[in-house]
């Protein structure tokens, strides 16, 4: 009742305006050009008169509201409109004790009329994780880096020190280099084998493989079979990261235990247990070899027997030079027991950031 007389009273205002031909702020002039007369203003006098007596009217059907406050209630009654919708829910968010940050959801959450800004900013299709998600977002989850449109979930494109898949790790090119002595009968990384190359088993050329490693732990495993009744011998590189990992060895000619110093002179290990195979997951990165001893040098770089008849400084044979790096010359490890078709086996575990 109390807002339908204000509205009365606002309407009595405006028909007085609109009946005068006057506005709120002017003054009533005397017509251009005319003298004023008596008459003429005692006229005047009685239409200000009738003016006033009619907004007293309507004021006093009012309850005595005035014009200030009717421009009061007006005041109020913008105040009291409810906002548009996006700031009706940034406001009942923080109300809530909830956020007002935008979320990758369809919605401006932060009610500023922008809906899922920053969530795409490379355009791949994916949104940034940084962001909360949710359904009805026009991008999919789990974008690890938003700068980069090649770096989403399921990514195939390879980046250098880059988690580009988004799945935690960041991805390296590891490149192994390797020849066998007699034959090369396994070549594993993480796990995964490798397909064998027909130069690794001539032991005087090698065969050259790349594999993508990830931060953490990562193994290179070797095996290899003697067919002569001598020995089994393998030498490889493996560089990745900036890194190359040369084979090399303890002396040999006897055991060694965990306790001897030479225990953890050599990152590659080797298996010793004669006429027996390790477990099928000896590649795998989580596979216990705490019990494998260092591996043992067979030769050392420009000694017998891989040397002989061949140019030094080890037995390049016809490319074995050339098919590794001219400033890597790794040792060849071995299998101590000259037991015919006797297999060996050599890991090495290398950590990446």
């Amino acid at each position: 009742m109390k807002r339908q007389g204000r509205l009365d009273a606002r309407l009595a205002y405006l028909f007085v305006i609109a009946a005068t031909g006057c506005s709120s702020g002017a003054s009533a002039q005397a017509p251009t050009g005319d003298a004023t007369t008596g008459d003429d203003a005692d006229a005047m006098a009685a239409d200000s008169s009738a003016d006033t007596l009619a907004v007293a009217d309507a004021t006093s059907e009012t309850g005595g509201e005035t014009l200030a406050d009717a421009g009061a209630d007006a005041a109020d009654a913008h105040a009291d409109a409810p906002p548009s919708s996006d700031a009706a829910d940034a406001a009942d968010a923080k109300e809530a004790g909830g956020t007002t940050t935008e979320l990758c959801n369809g919605v401006d959450d932060d009610g500023d009329l922008l809906v899922d800004e920053g969530c795409d900013d490379d355009g791949d299709g994916y949104c940034d994780s940084a962001l909360g998600y949710a359904s009805g977002a026009a991008c999919m989850p789990g974008d690890c880096d938003d700068t980069n449109g090649n770096v989403h979930p399921g990514s195939t494109v390879f980046q250098e020190g880059v988690d580009y898949d988004c799945d935690g790790t960041k991805k390296y090119l590891a490149t192994i280099v390797v020849t066998v002595d007699d034959v090369i009968t396994q070549l594993c990384a993480n796990g995964v084998d490798l397909t064998l190359g027909p130069n690794a088993s001539a032991w005087t050329s090698a065969d050259t493989h790349t594999v993508i490693m990830r931060s953490g732990n990562n193994v290179v495993g070797i095996s290899g079979k003697d067919t002569g009744m001598a020995i089994t011998a393998m030498a490889a590189i493996v560089t990745v990261n900036g890194t190359t990992y040369e084979t090399s060895g303890v002396a040999g000619g006897r055991t060694y235990a965990p306790t001897d110093p030479e225990w953890g002179a050599t990152p590659w290990r080797y298996f010793d247990k004669l006429a027996s195979d390790p477990q099928s997951t000896w590649c795998d990165v989580g596979f216990d070899d705490s019990t494998w001893g260092p591996a043992m040098n067979a030769s050392t770089s420009g000694s017998a027997p891989f040397e002989v008849g061949l140019a030094a400084p080890w037995g390049c044979g016809t490319t074995l030079c050339t098919d590794f790096p001219a400033d890597k010359r790794p040792n060849w490890i071995w299998d101590p027991y000259p037991t015919s078709l006797q297999s060996a086996w050599i890991r090495i575990k290398i950590a990446l950031p």
